[in-house]
């Protein structure tokens, strides 16, 4: 990573030493972003290819960049309260992600990739203007202890029959 990366996030992050070979190497695991009027998630995190944690929640964020599925290690991944509205099909290229919380923002739709994130145990999308929910979705309802909020959209008709009951037992805004 270059040290004008290193200088910018160095209250935000959290280092971890790596052992490569005989040398004990240092790398960004963890950014935490909130709160900081940022607008856009800057192209150079994704040189940070040892990362686990993203937050970066109450800014301005309109959009996630594609190469956000290139972050492998990432396991935790919060950008609610932005102004998202929608997310790019790289999401579900996150194999080891286990948390994503993308709720208060704007989305109207929810990429079909999203399933295919099989370790997926926390997935908010509550406050969002969604109307519908991918069919690929009912694969994660597999995922072992799974928690789904989708509360506070517009899903009242068309979603797949495997999210009867989320939605049934969800507060949905503007539903007869």
């Amino acid at each position: 990573a270059s040290t004008e990366l290193i200088d910018e996030l160095n209250n935000l992050t959290t280092w971890e030493n790596f052992i490569e070979g005989t040398n004990i190497t240092s790398r960004i695991t963890e950014i935490r972003y909130n709160n900081k009027g940022i607008t856009k998630i800057p192209n150079s995190i994704s040189d940070l290819d040892s990362l686990e944690r993203i937050e970066i929640q109450d800014n301005a964020i309109e959009y996630i960049p594609g190469y956000i599925g290139s972050l492998s290690r990432l396991m935790y991944f919060t950008i609610q309260k932005n102004n998202l509205t929608f997310l790019p099909p790289q999401i579900g290229g996150l194999a080891k992600l286990e948390v994503l919380k993308i709720y208060e923002n704007q989305l109207i739709e929810v990429h079909q990739n999203v399933g295919q994130l099989s370790n997926l145990t926390i997935l908010y999308l509550s406050e969002n203007q969604l109307v519908n929910l991918p069919d690929s979705m009912c694969n994660i309802l597999a995922n072992p202890g799974i928690d789904i909020n989708v509360d506070n959209n517009q899903i009242c008709s068309d979603y797949p029959e495997c999210f009867t009951e989320l939605i049934e037992n969800s507060i949905q805004d503007g539903c007869p």
